[in-house]
């Protein structure tokens, strides 16, 4: 019998649509990043802005631009009783045939049950659905979270580097269809 309570029944990810879930993502994203890790805030605050009301069939990262960028969230149902967001991430184009992957952050409560695995298989499905011209995912790691995405099936590329005084190496992974 497993010791820990496999929670991912109770897990839905869908992309950001309103303003509200723009807001509980960013206050995850906010508390991981510098609050809990003491980056810059102007790190998020200079974000580009991310298309929050894509709910048509055309592609929400169709466009390699920075501009066209989607957000995922996490949400665990029943717990307690109305839907709480856990966890986000972005998606955006890279280039004409990559996408990537970017701000992943899960609530602290949360880590270490498998929701940031299913966010990220979440984001290469939507890729694959609605953006096939991709064929590859880079994410920007933080180094000592690199373990994780090689488990994800991503592989290093290229050497490390620091932003903002923390070392970051770049993860890629192919997109199988």
């Amino acid at each position: 019998m497993p010791s820990v309570f496999d929670i991912s029944p109770y897990i839905s990810v869908h992309q950001v649509k309103t303003e509200q879930e723009m807001a509980e993502c960013m206050k995850i994203r906010f508390e991981t990043f510098v609050d809990e890790q003491g980056f810059d805030a102007k790190i998020e605050e200079d974000d580009p802005p991310t298309t929050t009301t894509t709910t048509t069939t055309t592609s929400p990262i169709s466009t390699p631009s920075k501009e066209t960028d989607s957000s995922l969230l996490a949400q665990l149902q029943g717990f307690p009783l109305k839907r709480t967001v856990i966890g986000t991430l972005r998606v955006f184009a890279e280039n004409k045939d990559t996408g990537h992957i970017g701000r992943v952050a899960i609530s602290k409560q949360f880590r270490g049950l498998g929701i940031g695995k299913i966010l990220i298989n979440s984001a290469e499905v939507l890729v694959k659905k609605h953006a096939p011209q991709y064929k590859k995912m880079l994410i920007q790691s933080q180094y000592d979270k690199v373990d994780f995405y090689l488990k994800c099936g991503y592989v290093k590329k290229g050497e490390a580097y620091i932003v903002e005084d923390v070392l970051h190496q770049d993860v890629i992974k192919t997109l199988l269809l």
